[in-house]
Parts: structure tokens; sequence; C-alpha cells
């Protein structure tokens, strides 16, 4: 199908769930039916309510998914997907149908105008003769109205909403509007009380200024993302973790039009969902309350936050803060046509601990068995302690006598109650197949975090003067391949 964008005629897109069985669809067998000419009415619900939208701006023009991608052709279906960030950023608006489980929910909904405004209550003051008025709304007033809905809790309206420049939303009681600066609607038509839209992307847009470019294709690869632009993008890929997709291997898709947003403002190199010049920082993802994984099939290599299913937690470094790995090789390799979906591999180096499971305690506590150095041997004195695991998803399994091998990841100093505490995070790994410590293959399942010093020196780590916590001098180094 045609790029939208490329033509130059403004249009109007549509952001809608889709329903279990959609009964209008574009099919090779139905396109040359489609392309007669199909009734306005034989249309679903939401599409027709469009259509209405359409001549009320005097645009010509609607995109709609399910009717301009061919939903058989697995081809046309990945190269359409690599055109959302023009499709929705070129439109002139996008149309939300925030309140409908499906096509046919449409948009337009018969309620009482005077309910959708705030309540008024006017009270006497204590003080003077005026009677004070006040009006009260719930200070969650955007996420009641927009964010509780059906409608956005599905992953692929993610970057629909944030890549539109402009979007409409048609809720249950009112109409929203959102751009890139301000939210209103009907109840606020100046602007939404206590409301900070996370659709602002000025951060981003003040770095493609200050660089002097606008967002486009360039190559600047040696340059590092400046951490507030790589905080926007943390943020960003937080929020989308709690979204729901009906096809797990849509995970990369339905954000690829973020990423490919990023990747040419900032010239930087995706990497399977995290960043080549922030991609030691990107490594450290944490999952504290893991689910099941919606399907076998590999999605994403095991060191990538797409890799899991559900919401993580992508951390930035503090003030003090230093890596404890070394970054030697990552290779990818794109999955189909979708350059953002891929296969990859990781070598790091850094100081690699083997270890046994004893005994499970509780709250995820184990008592584990360490090896220093990463071997059972003479040469080195073993010593136990308790760790409490984060796995990344719930299936993994771990009992009495696994061997797991643990990564010191990264080393910061936090304030805990007015006080700095040294941390370090520790990946969780799963040998594939029979390996050398010194040169590993597996793959990563969790995480845990140490912040007891007298637990730390066990691994072989002292404490500098600023208090944070990093390897000794002469501590045995691996490699380390991580799939």
């Amino acid at each position: 199908m045609l790029d939208p964008s490329s033509s130059g005629d403004p249009y109007i897109a549509l952001s809608y769930r889709w329903g279990p069985s959609p009964r209008l669809l574009l099919l090779s067998s139905s396109m040359d039916e489609f392309l007669l000419g199909k009734p306005i009415e034989d249309l679903p619900r939401t599409f027709q309510d469009l259509a209405v939208i359409a001549r009320k701006f005097c645009i010509q023009y609607i995109w709609i998914d399910a009717l301009c991608i061919l939903q058989d052709s697995k081809e046309d279906w990945h190269i359409q997907a690599l055109t959302m960030r023009q499709v929705y950023s070129h439109a002139a608006f996008t149309v939300a149908a925030s309140a409908s489980t499906d096509e046919d929910g449409g948009l337009f909904r018969r309620r009482d105008p005077s309910s959708v405004f705030p309540s008024i209550v006017r009270l006497p003051s204590c003080t003077s003769p005026i009677t004070n008025t006040f009006r009260i709304f719930e200070r969650d007033y955007w996420d009641r109205n927009i964010l509780a809905g059906p409608l956005h809790k599905r992953g692929w309206v993610f970057q629909e909403r944030h890549l539109s420049p402009r979007v409409l939303y048609f809720t249950a009681t009112q109409i929203f509007w959102e751009c890139f600066e301000e939210a209103k609607c009907e109840s606020f038509p100046k602007e939404i009380p206590f409301h900070f839209s996370d659709k602002n992307l000025s951060t981003l847009w003040d770095f493609a200024e200050a660089k002097g470019v606008l967002p486009r294709n360039h190559s600047d690869n040696e340059s590092v993302m400046p951490m507030a632009v790589y905080s926007v993008w943390r943020d960003l890929a937080k929020q989308y973790s709690h979204c729901s997709l009906t096809k797990a291997s849509d995970k990369f898709p339905a954000f690829a039009g973020i990423a490919k947003l990023f990747q040419e403002i900032t010239g930087d190199v995706y990497v399977a969902g995290l960043w080549q010049s922030r991609f030691l920082e990107g490594l450290d993802w944490r999952v504290t309350e893991p689910v099941s994984k919606a399907s076998s099939e590999y999605r994403a290599p095991s060191w990538s936050w797409a890799s899991v299913d559900g919401p993580f937690r992508p951390l930035l470094p503090g003030a003090i803060f230093e890596h404890l790995v070394e970054l030697m090789t990552v290779t990818v390799q794109p999955d189909g046509l979708d350059p953002t979906g891929c296969i990859g591999y990781l070598t790091l180096r850094g100081s690699l601990f083997r270890a046994r499971l004893k005994s499970e305690l509780q709250d995820g506590y184990w008592e584990v068995e360490v090896h220093p150095g990463g071997q059972l041997g003479a040469g080195s004195k073993p010593f136990e302690v308790q760790i409490q695991f984060w796995l990344d998803y719930q299936g993994i399994d771990i009992h009495y006598g696994k061997i797991l091998y643990f990564l010191p990841l990264n080393s910061t100093l936090k304030e805990v109650q007015f006080e700095m505490v040294a941390e370090v995070v520790f990946l969780v790994l799963n040998p594939l197949g029979k390996g050398d410590h010194l040169q590993l293959t597996c793959s990563r399942i969790g995480h845990f975090i140490i912040t007891q010093r007298r637990t730390l020196k066990h691994f072989g780590f002292q404490e500098q003067e600023d208090g944070l916590m990093v390897l000794s001098l002469g501590q045995e180094y691996s490699t380390v391949l991580i799939k």
C-alpha cells in the first residue's frame, strides 16, 4: 500500500481496539471489491463515525489499519508495520476510540452534558462575608478517563498515541484533546489541572533543535545519547511494558515507531531494545513481579527487556556509579523483514561466580554456595550466603543442587533514609550446555541485589574512599556469551 504521508494531502488516522473476530478486513481476495468502492453504511460503527469527523473537518482521507494493510499477507504487514512512524506522525490528527472494546463500539455516546463538568461547592468564608466557590474533581482525572479505558491497555496503541502530533479522544463521557504541549477536555477547556502529559517529548525536540536537525536519518554513531534523552526513552519503555499484546511476537513491531523516532533524532544504533551508546546502562532492567511467558517462541535475546512479558523497571545510573563488566561484542540480525526484531548474541568480560543452590528459604531467598572465580577446585574457597532472587519470568526451574552463575553488572551509591548505601547488581545466568568458567555460554534468567558490605567483601569487593564498592585488583575475569 502507499505511504499516506507521501501524498501531502491531510488525513486522519484511527486508533482503536480490534475485536476478537473483525468482520471487515482488507484481504488479497477483497482488494478489487474495495477498489470499486464500498458504502460507508456497510462499515463498522467506529469507521462510520470516523467518516463523520472527517467531513466535519473537511478532510478527504482516513487511515485505518484493517483497511490499509493486507491482513493475509505477512510481507505487506511487515512492510507497513515499519511505516507506523510516518503514518501517525504525519497525520493531521489521530482519533482514539477510547471507550470502545471493538470496531463496532463507535465514537459517539449519549450523555448528560451537565454531568461532564466538575461539581461545584459554595462555602461561606470564616473571615469574610464572601462565599468561596470550589470545583471538585479527581486528581487522577486523566488516568481515570483515558488510561483506564479499554483502548489504552493495548500495546499497539502506545506508539499510536505518542507518535501522533495531536490526538482526539472519544471517551465514555466527553472528548479529550492532547498534543505534544497541552492536554484539554470539555470539562477543562484551558488545561487539565495537575496533569503533566507523558506524551510531552520536549526533551527530544530540544535535543534535535540543539543539533540543528529535523527528525531524519543521519549518521553520528560515535556520540553518546544524552542522559536526559535516554531518561525519556527509559520512561517510555517502562510504560510500554504495562500494555498487553494479542501476539507476543509483536513486542518489537508495536514499539518500532518510537524506536525509529529516537534513532532518527539521536543517530544512535538500536540494538534489540537497547541503544549502542548506552548499552551497559540498558542491561540494567529488573523484573519484580514476574509473569509467565506469553509464548515459547523466540522473540528476543534474554539480555533484552523485550524477551519478557509484563512490567519491568529500567534503571538509570546514579551520580556515583561504576560498570563492572566490559562490552566485548554484540551481534544482532533481523528476524524477517523487521530490523527492530532480532536474534542477538552478547559477549561480556567480567568477574564470574559459580553457585550451587542448597536450600530454599522463603520470599525468594536461597541458601547458596558460591565459588569465587567461577570454578570448583582446591584453589577457590567457597562461602555460603543467603540471596533473594528476582527471576525474569515465571516457570524458571531452580532447585536444590542447580548450578547457576552470577555476574556483577554495576555498583552504585544510593541515599536511603539520609544514609549513602552501596548497592551492587548481579545478573543471574543459566549455563547452556557444557562450558568452561573462563568462556561460558548462558542465558539471563534474573537478577539480585546485595547491599551488605560484609557479603560483598566475600565476593571480592572492596570499598573506595567515596564509599562505592568495587572489585578488588587481581580478580579473575571471564568471557561470557549471553544468548
